[in-house]
């Protein structure tokens, strides 16, 4: 029987921004399943940052560094730790927090290749060479796993051609939605009447228009295409249905976020657009169910979590047509092309104006999001695990 160590560190709230992203949803998810999980194959741990407690001296010599301290902890002190834990193989749950170098086997989940498919937005966030290096790290230690799992077929092929490495290590495992992200009734006419009361509770009218994005706002996430379609429908939809922007996420320590409140300024939207900051997720729900559309123009995902959890709760979904999206949304979805701005001010006029397209939206939403589950998620880590480490 293989022993197989989980990385758990991504649930803690010091250790990088994990906890707060869909990274720390997936891998709480994913240990609920892998824990409870034995058979004559595998026996999964449980590996936090308390286990890889550092020495005195070493502390000493992170706190002189001026910057770089995570990656000299995970490089050049976290390995001899790592390797004296009481596991066979160990699975990071993110490829930029394994070791390049590293004596026991282990597996990698890749989440997305972002900084490589857009290395204009994100290098110039960084002196170039701490860009080519942090590159450089994550890249090899992608190379010496033993199997890498990624949360779409997009980012498996990104991985692939981007990274030159073999299609049979690869296996797609991916995400899904806890049972609370659901509708507010069985019906389109039970779900209206339900999502004024409920629009009350969050404070906004019954009658006003909510518009939702949740999500960072990294360049590729595109929000400030966001704020141009929402000031463009504003202009046109003012008095019909007095809409207002809403925007949940943890974005007020981002080094973007000062380059947002520009942007609203500038489309002079500051009224309409409502900052809501970070939700959890036992009140995230409420804000999909009262939104009468969900809007994702991101530029790329490696699975796009929001969008699902939108369709779970019957929230119709506008997003583009791009990276993962078209697997998580399904055929029927509509998906519109990056930053045209009059294709996407059509589509969410429509949404809001055709009492039938906003049925049709939401109805299939809800059918392509029944197909995922945390469980298949699991089913699909085993068989990876047993093609990497069994065969």
């Amino acid at each position: 029987m293989k022993r197989i160590g989980l990385d758990g560190r991504a649930l803690e709230s010091n250790f990088k921004a994990h906890a707060s992203r869909g990274t720390g949803r997936y891998v709480q998810e994913v240990l609920k399943q892998l824990l409870d999980y034995s058979d004559e194959e595998f026996n999964f741990g449980l590996f936090r940052s308390a286990d890889l407690q550092l020495s005195d001296g070493q502390e000493g010599i992170l706190e002189k560094l001026p910057y770089g301290r995570r990656t000299v902890e995970n490089q050049l002190f976290s390995p001899a730790k790592l390797n004296k834990l009481p596991f066979d193989v160990l699975h990071f749950f993110s490829h930029c927090d394994a070791p390049a170098w590293f004596v026991k086997p282990y597996m990698l989940t890749v989440l997305d290749l972002i900084p490589l498919k857009f290395p204009e937005m994100y290098r110039a966030q960084k002196p170039s060479w701490r860009f080519n290096m942090a590159r450089w790290l994550e890249n090899k230690a992608a190379k010496h796993a033993q199997g890498i799992f990624t949360i779409s077929e997009s980012t498996a092929r990104d991985l692939v051609e981007i990274l030159d490495y073999p299609p049979q290590k690869v296996q797609v495992t991916y995400l899904a939605v806890d049972e609370q992200f659901r509708p507010l009734a069985s019906t389109v006419e039970e779900r209206r009447f339900k999502q004024g009361q409920l629009k009350r509770q969050l404070g906004y009218a019954e009658l006003e228009s909510m518009l939702l994005y949740v999500g960072g706002i990294d360049p590729r996430k595109n929000v400030s295409f966001l704020i141009e379609l929402f000031a463009a429908f504003l202009q046109t939809h003012r008095g019909a249905c007095n809409p207002k922007l809403v925007i949940v996420g943890r974005i007020e320590a981002d080094d973007q976020y000062p380059l947002l409140l520009a942007k609203i300024k500038e489309c002079q939207v500051e009224e309409s657009v409502k900052l809501v900051g970070y939700v959890p997720d036992e009140q995230l729900y409420a804000y999909y169910q009262a939104a009468d559309v969900f809007i994702f123009p991101s530029l790329y995902e490696g699975f796009g979590l929001p969008v699902l959890e939108a369709m779970a709760c019957g929230t119709p979904v506008l997003a583009g047509n791009n990276s993962s999206l078209p697997e998580v949304m399904g055929p029927e979805s509509l998906r519109l092309n990056d930053n045209d701005l009059a294709e996407w001010h059509k589509a969410l006029s429509a949404t809001i104006e055709k009492v039938e397209m906003h049925a049709h939206l939401s109805e299939i939403g809800l059918r392509q999001a029944q197909q995922f589950s945390w469980e298949k998620t699991a089913d699909s880590m085993i068989t990876g695990y047993k093609r990497f480490l069994c065969e």
